[in-house]
């Protein structure tokens, strides 16, 4: 069963550690990640078995209109 998550996030103490006080956060053993670009990038790194992105193609057209933008 997943845990009930607040829709509208008012435990900061949660993420006190990340040295800020918004969201998103992501937490993955010891590492806690702050934004949500990063985050996306860090899953489809530790996580290629469940692509984000689709592969390595898709993620760099990704960044490519990110950046561009």
């Amino acid at each position: 069963m997943l845990p009930e998550i607040p829709w509208r996030f008012v435990e900061k103490e949660r993420i006190a550690n990340s040295s800020q006080e918004r969201v998103p956060v992501l937490v993955d053993g010891d590492q806690m990640i702050g934004d949500s670009w990063e985050i996306a990038r860090y899953l489809e790194v530790t996580y290629p078995n469940h692509s984000l992105f689709g592969g390595a193609i898709a993620l760099g057209e990704t960044l490519f209109i990110r950046l561009s933008s």
